[in-house]
């Protein structure tokens, strides 16, 4: 393709899509964007990634299993935790509404469907540590996944998982 790279035909290639997407956040020319909205449209899912079910936290009330929105790209909340395995073990909704059975509080705690090949996570606190190895608990069971990389862009940081 006019003597271009593999590299380079692949980056026209992704450029010309993601701009089909959305041309207004993916506008050709030196026009800037956000490195976060690059990665997402990039590792949009194709598949459902993950489930949710309301469940309360005093008696043994469980909802219905429903798909969830969560992608493979997670953005830090106000309640900044303190790792990176903290956040992922820490996924949830946050509803109003009350168990049908007790009136007591419901969470709606989020579960990936399985075990992400790759995992974006947005860091925007300075105060987060972060390991080689992200861990936390799925179903019971221990999920290990590595690090393979950091974008630094401003003051927050795009971990690669």
């Amino acid at each position: 393709m006019n003597g271009q790279t593999s590299f380079e035909t692949a980056r026209v290639i992704i450029r010309c899509e993601i701009h089909s997407q959305s041309p207004a956040e993916f506008a050709y020319g030196t026009r800037g964007t956000s490195i976060t909205a690059l990665t997402a449209a990039i590792l949009a899912p194709h598949d459902i990634v993950a489930v949710s079910k309301q469940e309360c936290i005093k008696c043994d009330y469980s909802g219905p299993i429903l798909d969830d929105r969560l992608e493979y790209i997670l953005y830090e909340k106000v309640d900044t935790p303190k790792s990176t395995s903290q956040l992922l073990g820490s996924l949830k909704h946050h509803i109003h509404e009350k168990c049908p059975d007790c009136s007591s509080a419901i969470t709606l705690p989020i579960n990936f469907v399985c075990a992400p090949n790759m995992l974006v996570l947005e860091v925007n606190s300075r105060n987060i540590k972060i390991r080689k190895t992200l861990k936390f608990v799925q179903d019971g069971k221990s999920i290990g996944l590595k690090v393979r990389g950091l974008i630094y862009h401003g003051d927050f940081i795009l971990l690669l998982v």
